[in-house]
């Protein structure tokens, strides 16, 4: 049985996540919910209660580090923690890991993730858990964003033509096709 979103919310205080963060993690996990509805009433298969956990989870790196490695060190958390150990099995921590570290903007491949100080490996969403979550991130800032508002700043802060924002796009472009919205850029968040 896995941890309800109150004993998770609790961890992340024990753990000495900062309230801001908490309130960013709801934030998402309520995004990414709704997005995996979308997506499931569109036909998709999604552990939805792994996008609850992992939505509520992406961020508890953020407990030791504000860095870019936030995501690295929030997957060892989840690896190798106790805690963690008691409250989910090995196949859940793995997945919860990977979310952790592959929630980053649209992902980072392995050859700037080096450049960036981090393992060199590619921390690239690949499930579709792992994909909403990392879409929902994106889109929730001081509040949640549309998609095109979302562009927009990933814009002002890599520049229009930068690898980073074009990953970005193209999982959004993604999870808009799976929910249903065609090319759509915005929706209701």
């Amino acid at each position: 049985m896995r941890p309800s979103k109150a004993e998770v919310l609790a961890l992340l205080r024990q753990l000495g996540t900062p309230p801001p963060v908490i309130g960013h993690v709801i934030k998402v996990e309520k995004t990414a919910r709704r997005i995996a509805g979308d997506i499931s009433n569109n036909g998709a298969t999604i552990d939805l209660e792994l996008v609850t956990l992992g939505a509520l989870l992406h961020d508890v790196g953020r407990s030791q580090t504000h860095g870019l490695d936030h995501g690295v060190i929030g997957g060892r958390i989840v690896r190798e923690s106790p805690v963690f150990a008691e409250l989910f099995d090995e196949k859940d921590r793995e997945a919860l890991a990977r979310i952790c570290e592959r929630h980053i903007g649209g992902g980072i491949p392995a050859r700037d993730a080096a450049e960036a100080g981090l393992p060199e490996r590619d921390f690239l969403p690949e499930t579709l858990e792992e994909k909403i979550i990392a879409h929902a991130d994106n889109l929730v800032w001081n509040g949640v964003l549309t998609v095109e508002e979302s562009r927009r700043a990933f814009e002002r802060r890599f520049g229009p033509d930068s690898p980073v924002v074009k990953r970005i796009v193209k999982l959004s472009e993604e999870i808009q096709r799976l929910a249903g919205r065609g090319n759509e850029r915005d929706h209701d968040t």
